[in-house]
């Protein structure tokens, strides 16, 4: 979140598309459309498995032995997913948002057609 904005990410074949939209307030959507960087893709992935197993491996550990610039990580590493699982409902809830429509449109033409006089 940039200044009270959400941003969400959706790669789409070659490129990526960012959607900046203010809190509570679609009232501006800006989308930019970027080429994809495989091989930033490949180490932003390892990164977060690597920090995935680190916080599996530490979490492990009793509180009382881990020292206040670890538990400083995992609170940002906790922030950070957290906002990854936001960014994942809202495309969600986007992706149902246009299966519904589409749903809802063919429904509409199927209507249409039983209701239209055939020309046999």
């Amino acid at each position: 979140m940039i200044f009270g904005m959400d941003i969400v990410h959706f790669p789409i074949g070659r490129y990526h598309i960012d959607v900046y939209f203010l809190r509570r307030e679609l009232i501006k959507i800006d989308i930019e459309l970027k080429e994809r960087n495989r091989v930033k893709e490949f180490f932003q992935k390892l990164h977060s498995k690597a920090e995935d197993i680190l916080f599996t491996i530490i979490s492990k550990i009793p509180e009382k032995l881990i020292p206040s610039p670890i538990m400083n990580w995992l609170d940002r590493y906790m922030n950070k997913r957290i906002g990854e699982l936001k960014q994942q409902i809202i495309k969600q809830r986007w992706q149902h948002d246009s299966l519904e429509k589409a749903v809802s449109d063919i429904r509409f033409i199927n209507q249409d057609t039983k209701k239209a006089p055939s020309d046999d």
